[in-house]
């Protein structure tokens, strides 16, 4: 897969992953919450050689302290020290459990011994770090033995510092924990984007229809509120259905001048695409007659501002005539005909023989001549109506229809004979 791919999911879920990060941190907060905590308390003690005389002494004596290190760090870690450190805690803890405690590090270069106590209680590592390093400077000396030449311990130990209570535990880290759990969180969110992105099968984009490959006509950008379910349009808005008139004559094999419009599924307004389309023949001086086909709404009617007269399917049934059933539209330039009231089924009333003479009145008395039907996943009309005129747009909203139910729908157009010229894409996301 290419970066591409990838930064599309990621602009497609940047939420998932946010989201998901931040349950990460959550989690991480709650383990911190819940997890045994450490401290670590820190003494540092020094053995040196007690008042060298001349400088012999002294670096024979630095040569003794070097040899010895070790072996005061182990007796700071035994009995013999921890024992009185024990005692000098109020035996609030034995030697064995100082011992479990107290681990030291040694520099045998420069005597300086580390004494570090780890517990779950920062004041009481505190406590034994300090009372251990004192019980170190009373005791080595004198379980070392020998004498200067003045008749003092030969060595000494010395505290270089005692710690205070530590405040934040040494374990589990704070920072490493969260950091560690909001990657884990962007580590799954990140998964879960790519995932959702190769399952969505939602067309947003021109570039989505390569897989069905079906040319996209005219893409119609999105719109104020206020505009849908009219003819208003903003400029963006005009110049797109300027192309879609453009693009479906281009796409005209001469045989007739209609041309139905319906949309892939059910929507809000679907009346607008044809009504619309329409209403651009007729701004570029053709004569155009509307014949809406879905007798289960009034919104085309709407739309143009229709008055009441006799429908489509009572021409087809023979209870009136085309001239009666065609009214102008609020629109100059736009007729229409209303759907009226079926006899029975709608696509059985389509699928008689009385369309196509109607079919032929409306191209000799107009320009063009557009027709609507309900969605083409719906009913059946939509394929009744392309097996009869060969020509067929299908209007696709952008993140809602899915390249499947599109090529279903394309599958069923094909199986009536229906040529599809192309869909319109409607509210796809704007480029940046």
């Amino acid at each position: 897969m290419e970066l591409d791919y990838y930064l599309k999911a990621l602009r497609r879920g940047w939420l998932r992953v946010m989201l998901a990060a931040i349950v990460g941190a959550a989690i991480g907060v709650g383990y911190l919450a819940i997890a045994p905590k450490t401290y670590d308390a820190t003494a540092r003690v020094v053995v040196a050689v007690n008042d060298p005389t001349s400088i012999p002494d002294a670096q024979s004596g630095a040569q003794f302290v070097s040899s010895m290190a070790s072996t005061v760090a182990a007796m700071i870690d035994s009995p013999i020290v921890l024992e009185p450190a024990a005692e000098s805690l109020d035996g609030a803890h034995s030697a064995s459990a100082l011992a479990s405690m107290v681990t030291v590090a040694t520099e045998t270069s420069t005597g300086l011994l580390t004494l570090t106590v780890r517990t779950d209680d920062g004041q009481v590592a505190a406590d034994v770090a300090t009372a251990v390093a004192e019980s170190a400077s009373d005791i080595v000396p004198e379980q070392v033995g020998g004498t200067n030449s003045e008749g003092d311990d030969l060595i000494r130990v010395d505290v270089l510092s005692t710690p205070d209570a530590p405040t934040s535990p040494t374990s589990p880290s704070t920072k490493g924990v969260m950091v560690i759990a909001t990657l884990i969180g962007l580590t799954v969110g990140l998964a879960l984007a790519i995932a959702a992105y190769a399952a969505d099968r939602r067309v947003r984009r021109p570039e989505d229809f390569r897989s069905v490959g079906t040319p996209v006509l005219a893409a119609i950008p999105g719109e104020p509120k206020a505009f849908a379910g009219t003819l208003q349009l903003d400029d963006r808005t005009a110049a797109a259905y300027q192309a879609l008139r453009t693009a479906v004559s281009a796409s005209s094999n001469g045989a007739r001048s209609s041309t139905l419009v319906a949309p892939l599924t059910p929507g809000n307004h679907d009346a607008d695409v044809p009504a619309r389309l329409a209403a651009a023949y007729a701004r570029a001086g053709r004569r155009t007659l509307v014949i809406d086909l879905d007798a289960r709404s009034t919104a085309l009617a709407s739309v143009l501002d229709l008055p009441e007269a006799p429908g489509v399917f009572e021409v087809l049934a023979g209870g009136a005539t085309p001239d009666e059933a065609t009214v102008e539209s609020s629109e100059p330039g736009v007729w229409a005909m209303r759907p009226g009231e079926p006899q029975g089924s709608p696509a059985d009333a389509l699928a008689g023989q009385m369309l196509e003479p109607l079919l032929q009145w409306a191209e000799a008395s107009f320009d063009t001549v557009v027709l609507t039907a309900p969605a083409v996943l719906d009913r059946p009309d939509a394929s009744v109506v392309a097996a009869r005129i060969g020509r067929v747009v299908i209007a696709v909203k952008s993140g809602k229809d899915d390249a499947d139910a599109l090529q279903q729908g394309l599958d069923t157009l094909a199986s009536a004979h229906g040529a599809v010229l192309g869909v319109a894409l409607l509210e796809p996301p704007r480029r940046h």
